[in-house]
């Protein structure tokens, strides 16, 4: 097959999956969006991910501009939603894994099909609003196959870490 063909091949999984997370996730608590405004720093995240010595992977959140912590560290005491602090949602497949509240996480096998499957994360207020620039998600996605030795096919970021 040629590259053409495989990148195709790869965009269609990638767009079948996003769709289907999102089905998942109205269903999971139908979270808001929340647009960063124009005179804050817009935050950037970009995902790396390492095959494990032991079992699975190893997921690094690559973080500019944003404050990654539970709602029980906010900067200013009593106020939830402080501009650019938060936490992440992970999905690995359109199923919400759970919130990130560090930089690093560490995914087991088991958590896989065999073959190809999608990692995405999320930038998430306090209260579960999805942090947006100009009507997009401030995401990071990976397509990987986890019967290669070169796993990862596919990297999308709204906001790249640069």
């Amino acid at each position: 097959m040629s590259i053409n063909v495989i990148f195709c091949l790869l965009v269609c999984i990638f767009i079948a999956q996003t769709q289907a997370s999102s089905r998942i996730s109205m269903s999971d608590k139908s979270h808001n969006k929340r647009e960063i405004s124009e005179n804050t720093a817009i935050p950037q995240l970009s995902l790396s991910l390492f095959k494990d010595t032991s079992n699975g992977y190893n997921l690094y959140l690559s973080l500019v501009n944003y404050q990654i912590q539970p709602p029980e560290l906010s900067q200013i005491k009593g106020v939830l939603n402080v501009p650019l602090e938060g936490h992440a949602h992970l999905y690995i497949n359109g199923i919400k894994i759970g919130r990130l509240y560090g930089v690093y996480y560490h995914l087991p096998e088991k958590m896989f099909n065999a073959g190809v499957n999608n990692i995405k994360v999320t930038l998430n207020s306090h209260d579960h609003a999805v942090w947006i620039v100009q009507d997009k998600e401030v995401l990071s996605s990976l397509m990987i196959n986890t019967l290669k030795e070169d796993f990862i096919l596919y990297q999308f970021d709204t906001q790249a870490v640069k």
